[in-house]
């Protein structure tokens, strides 16, 4: 799964499957407990998802970091 585009509000993600609007889906960071998200768009093999509770702005921060940290180990590779 590629992470495309993550807000305190929701993401935006690579999808494999087709999901219908409202589907549930989580949101799993290493370290993190899995967020949980309502599907609001579809398109093609990509999903729009917003958070059923907007992440409080420590969390958002930490996941950024996460996200940031495993970029970083990707391009050494």
């Amino acid at each position: 799964m590629k992470l495309d585009n993550l807000s305190s509000r929701g993401f935006r993600t690579d999808w494999p499957n087709k999901l219908a609007l409202g589907d549930s889906v989580w949101l799993k960071l290493p370290g993190l407990a899995a967020m949980p998200a309502k599907v609001t768009w579809e398109l093609d093999n990509m999903i729009g998802c917003t958070f059923d509770v907007r992440l409080h702005p420590a969390l958002y921060a930490q996941s950024l970091e996460i996200i940031a940290d495993a970029q970083r180990s990707v391009d050494l590779n």
